[in-house]
């Protein structure tokens, strides 16, 4: 995720045009509603216009602590600003790589654990490490390294799920997979390679 664009032709920034690739192939543009059953979330968004959540998977990723350390130096460098979520134990190692990630970068991230505030002085760190979201202060990305659908992901612009090559872990991801397509989200598919 170094390189100006990763593999299936998105940056975590955004800007400029985008093709995406996904399970129908690619497309071009803003997220679109495919078929779904009607009545849900994403009918309220698209009939005042608001756009879904972006949805985008990362597979077969081999050390998801240190391709987390690295998307989010990207997305750091490319001014996003990215809310982490997953389990306490995976976000306290994720802030200990954090620290070691890069012996001559620091990657500005704060972690809050269930019902902590932050202090004034933290509002604007770009990179929050939450197991709890409603506590964020920002809805642009939310990375989620947790095995199930993060409670609010639709109020955030993007969301990235990390699945590693564990057999569990892909597991968890096709149920999360089949929980955002059977509520209308586009979803991209993004390959690891090595």
């Amino acid at each position: 995720p170094d390189g100006a664009r990763y593999r299936g032709g998105h940056s975590v920034g955004g800007g400029g045009p985008v093709v995406r690739r996904s399970a129908s192939g690619p497309s071009a543009g803003p997220p679109q509603a495919g078929p779904r059953p009607l009545g849900g979330p994403a009918d309220v968004l698209v009939g005042l216009g608001a756009p879904l959540t972006e949805v985008s998977f990362h597979f077969n990723v081999p050390d998801r602590t240190e391709y987390t350390c690295r998307l989010l130096r990207k997305a750091t460098r490319s001014g996003a600003r990215v809310v982490v979520t997953g389990p306490g134990q995976v976000l306290a190692g994720l802030d200990r790589a954090l620290w070691t990630f890069d012996p001559l970068e620091f990657i500005p991230h704060v972690m809050l654990r269930p019902n902590q505030t932050a202090a004034p002085r933290l509002l604007d760190t770009p990179v929050w490490l939450l197991e709890d979201t409603s506590a964020c202060m920002h809805h642009d990305v939310l990375l989620n390294l947790g095995h199930e659908a993060p409670a609010g992901f639709e109020s955030f612009a993007r969301l990235i799920e990390i699945v590693s090559t564990d057999d569990e872990d892909r597991l968890a991801a096709r149920t999360r997979w089949k929980h955002y397509a059977g509520r209308g989200y586009t979803i991209v598919r993004h390959e690891v390679t090595q």
